[in-house]
């Protein structure tokens, strides 16, 4: 889109496994944009082969593991997804914006993608802040984490 402006950003400190990513939209195209969607994807592979690798969602309280390399699927609505490998004990948690639009998981024999979207406004000479997407890393059960996460924005 002419005029429009996209950073993104990823932040993060030393020796803390936390990731975050977001992005701001600087609109500068002399009309106003209602309603335009930005995808956020991550692709996955934690482990050597694909096969390894899983997915677990949460659904009704019951975690589901999904894993890639084997079948297609296609997994719609959830707040978060844990990604890893049985080949390793680390995991990744990755926590979707809590102002997103949809957010999805699909996985076959050779691609593993978490994505998320949301809508953004904007009038000419705006600047528009997407609120992030976390990853957390480490080789714990990270799930409860997930809740102090929900609502941080940047400015």
């Amino acid at each position: 889109m002419k005029g429009i402006i996209l950073k993104q950003y990823a932040l993060t400190l030393p020796q803390v496994g936390v990731l975050a990513c977001y992005a701001e939209v600087h609109q500068q195209a002399g009309r106003t944009f209602k309603g335009e969607l930005l995808d956020m994807e991550a692709f996955f592979k934690p482990g050597d082969e694909l096969s390894s690798c899983y997915a677990m969602v949460p659904s009704d309280g019951v975690f589901d593991r999904y894993y890639a390399g084997v079948e297609e699927f296609m997994l719609g609505e959830s707040e978060y997804v844990t990604v890893g490998s049985d080949d390793r004990e680390d995991s990744i948690t990755l926590i979707h914006s809590d102002s997103r639009k949809l957010s999805e998981l699909y996985m076959n024999q050779e691609v593993f993608v978490a994505a998320s979207t949301v809508d953004w406004s904007a009038s000419s000479g705006e600047t528009v802040t997407i609120k992030p997407t976390f990853m957390l890393f480490g080789d714990k059960e990270l799930t409860r984490a997930i809740h102090p996460f929900k609502g941080v924005t940047f400015r």
